[in-house]
Protein backbone atom coordinates (compact mmCIF):
# COMPACT_ATOMS: atom_id res chain seq x y z
CA UNK A 1 0.00 0.00 0.00
CA UNK A 2 1.31 3.13 -0.80
CA UNK A 3 2.25 6.03 1.84
CA UNK A 4 0.09 8.77 1.99
CA UNK A 5 1.56 12.34 2.16
CA UNK A 6 -0.23 15.70 3.08
CA UNK A 7 0.82 18.40 0.54
CA UNK A 8 0.15 22.02 1.86
CA UNK A 9 -0.23 25.38 0.12
CA UNK A 10 -0.83 28.79 1.78
CA UNK A 11 -2.13 32.15 0.49
CA UNK A 12 -4.00 35.24 1.32
CA UNK A 13 -6.64 37.23 -0.54
CA UNK A 14 -7.93 40.42 0.25
CA UNK A 15 -11.71 40.33 0.27
CA UNK A 16 -14.64 38.10 1.20
CA UNK A 17 -16.19 38.11 -2.25
CA UNK A 18 -13.14 36.43 -3.32
CA UNK A 19 -13.16 33.78 -1.30
CA UNK A 20 -14.98 30.84 -3.41
CA UNK A 21 -12.96 32.11 -6.98
CA UNK A 22 -9.48 31.94 -4.27
CA UNK A 23 -10.41 28.22 -2.96
CA UNK A 24 -10.90 27.52 -7.01
CA UNK A 25 -7.54 28.19 -7.84
CA UNK A 26 -5.81 26.88 -4.78
CA UNK A 27 -7.55 24.11 -5.91
CA UNK A 28 -6.37 23.56 -9.21
CA UNK A 29 -2.58 24.98 -8.07
CA UNK A 30 -1.78 22.38 -5.44
CA UNK A 31 -3.16 19.64 -7.79
CA UNK A 32 -0.84 20.36 -10.07
CA UNK A 33 1.58 21.62 -7.92
CA UNK A 34 1.53 17.77 -6.97
CA UNK A 35 1.45 15.49 -10.13
CA UNK A 36 4.33 17.99 -11.13
CA UNK A 37 6.36 16.81 -7.93
CA UNK A 38 5.15 13.21 -9.38
CA UNK A 39 1.94 12.85 -7.02
CA UNK A 40 -1.45 11.65 -7.61
CA UNK A 41 -4.94 12.48 -5.32
CA UNK A 42 -5.61 9.99 -2.26
CA UNK A 43 -9.47 10.01 -4.35
CA UNK A 44 -11.39 9.20 -0.61
CA UNK A 45 -9.80 11.82 1.22
CA UNK A 46 -11.48 15.38 1.11
CA UNK A 47 -9.92 18.54 0.20
CA UNK A 48 -8.80 20.54 3.36
CA UNK A 49 -9.39 24.37 2.79
CA UNK A 50 -8.85 26.79 6.21
CA UNK A 51 -9.68 30.32 6.03
CA UNK A 52 -8.71 33.05 8.74
CA UNK A 53 -8.97 36.63 9.04
CA UNK A 54 -5.84 38.67 9.52
CA UNK A 55 -6.58 41.85 11.02
CA UNK A 56 -3.28 43.15 11.15
CA UNK A 57 -3.02 42.88 6.90
CA UNK A 58 -6.85 43.17 6.58
CA UNK A 59 -6.31 39.92 4.39
CA UNK A 60 -7.70 36.31 4.67
CA UNK A 61 -4.65 33.84 5.10
CA UNK A 62 -5.56 30.30 3.69
CA UNK A 63 -4.59 26.99 3.89
CA UNK A 64 -5.38 24.58 1.71
CA UNK A 65 -3.87 20.65 2.46
CA UNK A 66 -4.73 17.53 -0.52
CA UNK A 67 -3.43 14.29 0.08
CA UNK A 68 -1.92 12.43 -2.42
CA UNK A 69 0.63 8.77 -3.15
CA UNK A 70 3.81 9.34 -4.91
CA UNK A 71 3.43 7.59 -8.56
CA UNK A 72 6.60 9.15 -10.42
CA UNK A 73 6.34 12.67 -12.53
CA UNK A 74 5.54 10.72 -15.82
CA UNK A 75 2.88 8.13 -14.34
CA UNK A 76 1.80 11.34 -12.41
CA UNK A 77 0.08 12.72 -15.10
CA UNK A 78 -1.93 9.52 -16.86
CA UNK A 79 -3.18 8.40 -13.37
CA UNK A 80 -6.71 10.13 -12.15
CA UNK A 81 -6.16 9.07 -8.31
CA UNK A 82 -6.09 6.50 -5.80
CA UNK A 83 -8.54 4.77 -3.87
CA UNK A 84 -7.17 3.84 -0.30
CA UNK A 85 -9.99 2.06 0.79
CA UNK A 86 -9.99 -0.41 -1.89
CA UNK A 87 -6.52 -0.07 -3.02
CA UNK A 88 -7.42 0.65 -6.83
CA UNK A 89 -5.96 3.36 -9.44
CA UNK A 90 -7.82 5.35 -11.58
CA UNK A 91 -6.75 5.80 -14.70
Amino acid sequence: MPSITAKILEGTFKSDADMADQQSKAHELIERMMRESGYVPVLNMATQWYVEWNSKNDSYDYTIVKYGVYKGKRRATTITGWDSDLDKWYT
